[in-house]
């Protein structure tokens, strides 16, 4: 950061449209997303900048068909090297531990407990850390009397399955299977997929997910839990996509137990295998979403301004997404820089983002709570389960902190 400029590094998808919807997960193609970060940066500028510097994008172009680790050296490289940026929106633990080693924040998406006390320079503000996530989820269902036996769902049977890494075995070992012991239950089967790092793997990791699913249904399983989240190529959701079409190409039904990383109510999913499920579910970045509550006050405004540039920001994912992730963004590390009030060492901008609380008002979810040892920052969820009528979400909760 200088006098003038406060630069960020922000990479962009130039295929992933496209690879999302040569496997079935298709939507409306936001194009060049580069324009929604352009977009909510001019406005800023516009403003006044941050603290009466201009904020300065630094563009990295990623691809689908490139494998995830090379890709993120890569940008390293441009971020840290070819242009030295204050803070990185990206994730993984290359781009955590380049940026550490370069003095920059990281704008990340989670990770387990262990990822975040390595990498105290990282903030992810619209997440939680998946072992938290895992606790929330058994325990809401629970509450919900979702794990028992229904003549639709008569053995009570739970399996899980995740991805095969080490962020996601430990969210397992910490989190998802504790809790079902602290609730007096039991895991029939646990599953772990291999995460694909690139577009050409994804055959191998969709046969490991059918075996899964013929596992489940030859033991008599009937109640689900998928822990995902991001992983590999996919940003998430991806593990639960591939799930849910082989459980539906062998004609499994079981009762799902979903969280926000599971994209609950997406119309990519069958509604046939959502049928009973329930979910808890912190994402706000639908009008769906604030049924019976107020309207997301930072995901409106998000969506005017995107509008007012003459592109597309509507409740279908992709563009609403793309949108909301550029918003998200900016108006994060404003926040954190405006906190700061001029502070430029990496301590103090850390100390800064800790001391936000609950005062970031985020375009993704329904609250905050960052501080200390905090820095995922979902702090709010609803309750809510799958209509047959609509094949939508229907809310049975205010937001609550759990």
């Amino acid at each position: 950061m200088s006098d003038t400029e406060i630069k960020l590094g922000l990479p962009y998808c130039s295929d992933c449209a496209a690879a999302n919807a040569a496997i079935g997960a298709g939507g409306e193609d936001p194009g060049d997303t580069r324009r929604y970060y352009q977009a909510v940066i001019d406005d800023l500028n516009a403003r006044g900048g941050v603290l009466g510097r201009k904020v300065v994008p630094v563009y990295h172009e990623i691809s689908a068909s490139q494998n995830i680790d090379a890709s993120s050296q890569a940008m390293c490289e441009t971020f840290t090297k070819d242009n030295k940026v204050l803070m990185i929106y990206m994730r993984g633990e290359i781009i955590y531990e380049c940026a550490k080693k370069a003095g920059a924040l990281v704008g990340g998406s989670g990770g387990s407990g262990p990822v975040f006390e390595r990498y105290p320079n990282m903030f992810a503000p619209a997440t939680i850390r998946l072992e938290r996530l895992g606790a929330v989820t058994v325990k809401a269902m629970v509450k919900a009397g979702w794990h028992k036996p229904e003549p639709k769902w008569p053995t009570g049977k739970i399996g899980l399955v995740t991805w095969d890494s080490n962020d996601y075995r430990y969210s397992m070992e910490k989190g998802w299977l504790p809790a079902l012991r602290e609730s007096g239950l039991k895991e029939t089967d646990v599953r772990y997929i291999a995460v694909p790092q690139s577009d050409r793997s994804l055959a191998d990791a969709s046969a490991a997910v059918s075996s899964a699913v013929l596992s489940f249904r030859e033991k008599g399983i009937d109640h689900v839990f998928i822990s995902d989240g991001p992983a590999g190529i996919f940003t998430g959701t991806g593990l639960t996509f591939m799930f849910l079409q082989n459980a539906e190409s062998q004609r499994y039904y079981p009762r799902y137990g979903f969280n926000s990383n599971n994209s609950p109510g997406w119309s990519n999913l069958p509604a046939s295998q959502q049928s009973g499920m329930l979910a808890v579910d912190s994402f706000d970045t639908e009008r769906a979403n604030d049924e019976g509550i107020e309207l997301n006050p930072a995901r409106e405004r998000c969506w005017k301004l995107i509008r007012s540039r003459g592109l597309k920001a509507t409740d279908a994912q992709p563009t609403g997404n793309a949108a909301i992730a550029a918003c998200e963004a900016i108006w994060f590390t404003e926040a954190l820089l405006n906190k700061a009030a001029g502070a430029t060492s990496l301590g103090q901008l850390i100390a800064a983002g800790e001391s936000l609380g609950t005062s970031y008002v985020s375009p993704y979810v329904y609250g905050t709570r960052l501080g200390k040892g905090q820095h995922d920052g979902v702090a709010l969820f609803r309750n809510s389960r799958f209509d047959d009528a609509c094949s939508c979400m229907k809310y049975s909760s205010k937001p609550y902190e759990p």
